[in-house]
């Protein structure tokens, strides 16, 4: 396959990602869904109260979008900083296992979201705790995966292909500073410690994601601007 058009496939997934993200919490929340859908599997008055869960389907299904459409980024910044060697390869590979993680545990959201509720409804009152413990291994089950998707993702794989981006400068060299402060700052020390609900590390995490997007926007323009040595 041409790399030229690899890498200008990339460009416009990077865009369209970040133009999906902010559409469909647009969507979202012009039809009343909140962004997410969050819901505790371990709080029976909030699996009582659910009710339809089609909107909170709905939302969630919204939010798998713009992950879907960034997966070309990985292999299209593999192609422009092969001649990092190593650091492109693990960089890459460390991207994909880390988005792969992510869309498994959105799709488990998703299923969960649309069954738990109607399971605990349905279930006798003597298998209602049963339930909820189910719900509360779900729950820290999915923080766990989250977290793990995010650093191996964020932190390894886009931490390392910001040094690859550094060290080539075959991208603006400051779109490699800002990914490996972001990845190291973000994927490796403000994410996982919100896991651990270290105080203030919410605050870090959600502005550093507002960054990331502003950097998909350049990157993705980058790459489609993008020409391959002669």
């Amino acid at each position: 396959m041409n790399s030229t058009f690899v890498v200008r496939i990339s460009g416009v997934s990077a865009i369209l990602a970040v133009i999906a993200q902010f559409g469909a919490i647009g969507i979202a929340i012009a039809n009343g869904i909140q962004p997410g859908a969050p819901l505790d599997f371990s709080d029976g008055a909030q699996l009582l109260a659910a009710g339809d869960v089609t909107a909170g389907v709905v939302g969630l299904a919204l939010a798998t979008i713009s992950p879907s459409l960034a997966l070309p980024l990985g292999l299209g910044l593999y192609v422009v900083l092969k001649d990092a060697k190593g650091y492109a390869l693990f960089g890459a590979t460390m991207f994909y296992v880390g988005m792969t993680l992510a869309l498994v545990h959105e799709a488990l959201r998703i299923v969960l979201f649309w069954r738990m509720p109607g399971l605990y409804q349905r279930a006798p009152e003597a298998a209602r705790p049963a339930v909820l413990a189910m719900g509360d291994l779900v729950v820290h089950l999915q923080d766990l995966l989250a977290m793990i998707s995010f650093v191996f993702s964020f932190g390894a794989g886009l931490a390392v292909l910001g040094l690859a981006i550094i060290r080539t400068g075959a991208l603006p060299r400051v779109l490699g500073w800002i990914l490996l402060v972001l990845g190291v700052g973000v994927g490796l020390i403000a994410f996982p410690a919100q896991y651990f609900r270290v105080p203030g590390a919410s605050l870090v995490v959600l502005p550093a994601v507002m960054v990331f997007f502003l950097w998909l926007i350049a990157t993705g323009v980058a790459l489609l601007r993008w020409r391959p040595a002669a």
